[in-house]
């Protein structure tokens, strides 16, 4: 791919990074789908293998774009109650990035806990796919 000069502003920056960004993800992706067929076969066996590897949450797959929506909504709000329990009731400084947390390395014992207990609030995970791990 031949770019052009580099422009001075920065919403041209911007955009010349997204375009490239998206091409290199296009074309991984194009790339590992055709990895997939070439391994297991035509969409409905790849499918097939997706559910078979997940077996576990297969239920909450092909559900439709809404749902999957609706998952990503979930999980935000899990960030969400984690790094508001962390930071206000425990005092340890927490950042997020999508779904991950960075706070200090001397802090990060046992982190992972609270997700399955401040995060998942009963009255938003109600969907029978999402039960809290036995302790």
């Amino acid at each position: 791919m031949l770019l052009s000069p580099i422009p001075k502003d920065f919403e041209s920056i911007r955009i010349l990074h997204l375009v490239k960004f998206n091409y290199v993800a296009f074309n991984a992706e194009k790339r590992d789908y055709q990895t997939a067929v070439e391994n297991v076969g035509d969409n409905a066996k790849i499918m097939d293998a997706v559910l078979k590897r997940n077996q576990p949450i297969a239920k909450c797959f092909f559900k439709g774009k809404a749902m999957g929506q609706h998952y990503a909504w979930l999980e935000a709000n899990l960030v969400y109650e984690v790094a508001n329990y962390l930071t206000q009731f425990l005092d340890i400084p927490c950042l997020t990035v999508h779904d991950e947390f960075i706070i200090p390395e001397n802090r990060a014992l046992g982190i992972e806990d609270y997700l399955y207990t401040v995060g998942f609030d009963s009255t938003i995970y109600r969907s029978k796919y999402f039960k809290a791990r036995p302790k």
